[in-house]
């Protein structure tokens, strides 16, 4: 064997070095690829914009979280179209993912399981306006899909953006929360570094009872899920439990300047889309006017379909067919005490063609005042107030606001 010369080995070791060269060289360029082509969550602390944003656009005139206005529940084409030419300067809907083929988020609030509108046709709508959106996840498997499809339009989207789920439960909470972990892996994306979490509690209330608040494990385990997130995140509270909560939700908020509350109402009337009646009537009439009037009505109350009541209720007609009958009649649904009716009846006699107008309220007992330590004692850039019209002009009404 030929022992190779000098020259024969530099020309073999430069053969390789350039070979190791191109090697990593290539190795390097794949690298930055990958790299490129993934974005990563950003670690950096955000701050909520929401105030910031409307200010810049004209549509509050000072750094004051209560003057925001909200539009409720826009979960059909209708509704869309309305909040749209409100006032509001933000939109609020639910998401849920449809039931049945083609499985899709929608807007939808249980217990309903489709609606006229999803989420993709959702967005077209609101992506040309200037207004901010709450997107009130109702179900774990809707999150994932729905931020795809929210990734998709956010270089659109001019005005701010929430996610609002309930991930733990709270002070008479009966509905399951959403797993905290699982629903933040979700809603966490690369492109959500701007978003405002909204991460509440499930709450109930009890009638004609003291309803505790938000008690300190409840804030302190709602901080421990919160202190690592980089995102600004605002606690929904139901204004009802505020009362009995200032030093629980005051230390809440010192843990962080991200932290901001909102506070929210039941609903008192309908027609909000989240509440209504499903209603049955029997009306059996004698021939004499002089006779009494008895009519059975079951009423099916949702969001809960499971709560339903019966009813007896035994009228005296008038003589006189020309008069009608009005009763105010409230209504304790069981077996659940978290929910009551308010139903107002017209029957007119003794016409067989009988009306039926029915209201449904909540039970929550609500003192606007209870909201001044918390106006007076927090920064007023971090309590949003999501509150009817007329709650809010009595709130700004009142001593001290």
């Amino acid at each position: 064997m030929a022992v190779l010369n000098s020259p024969s080995l530099i020309r073999l070791f430069r053969a390789r070095v350039i070979v190791l060269i191109l090697t990593c060289s290539f190795v390097l360029c794949v690298v930055w690829n990958l790299e490129n082509k993934t974005p990563e969550i950003s670690t950096e602390l955000m701050t909520d914009q929401t105030l910031k944003y409307f200010l810049s656009q004209g549509k509050i005139q000072v750094k004051d979280a209560a003057d925001i206005e909200w539009a409720h529940a826009a979960n059909s084409k209708n509704k869309i179209t309305e909040a749209l030419q409100s006032s509001a300067h933000m939109i609020e809907a639910d998401i849920l993912l449809r039931s049945n083929d083609p499985k899709e988020p929608i807007m939808a609030h249980p217990p309903e399981t489709d609606s006229d509108v999803t989420l993709r046709d959702w967005l077209k709508e609101v992506k040309a306006s200037d207004k901010g959106i709450k997107l009130d996840f109702k179900s774990l498997a809707a999150v994932a899909p729905s931020m795809v499809l929210l990734d998709e339009v956010r270089a659109e989207l001019r005005g701010p953006v929430w996610i609002n789920a309930d991930i733990l439960p709270g002070p008479g909470g009966k509905a399951t929360p959403l797993d905290p972990k699982v629903f933040l892996e979700a809603a966490v994306t690369p492109g959500s570094h701007g978003d405002v979490l909204s991460l509440g509690w499930t709450t109930g209330w009890t009638a004609d009872t003291h309803n505790p608040g938000y008690s300190w494990e409840m804030v302190r385990d709602m901080e421990a899920v919160c202190r690592t997130l980089r995102h600004p995140v605002t606690f929904p509270v139901r204004a009802a439990l505020l009362a009995q909560s200032f030093s629980q939700l005051h230390w809440l908020l010192q843990q962080s300047d991200r932290y901001s509350l909102t506070v929210w109402i039941t609903l008192s009337v309908v027609p909000s889309p989240r509440y209504s009646l499903t209603v049955w009537i029997t009306l059996s009439v004698v021939p004499s006017p002089r006779y009494s009037l008895t009519v059975w009505i079951t009423l099916s109350v949702v969001p809960s379909p499971r709560y339903s009541l019966t009813v007896w209720i035994t009228l005296s007609v008038v003589p006189s067919p020309r008069y009608s009958l009005t009763v105010w009649i409230t209504l304790s649904v069981v077996p659940s005490p978290r929910y009551s009716l308010t139903v107002w009846i017209t029957l007119s006699v003794p016409s067989p063609r009988y009306s039926l107008t029915v209201w449904t309220g909540h039970t929550d007992v609500f003192v606007v005042k209870d909201l001044l330590p918390y106006r007076s004692d927090i920064d007023k850039t971090r309590i949003y107030y999501d509150l009817l019209d007329s709650q809010r002009t009595q709130l700004r009404g009142l001593t001290g606001y």
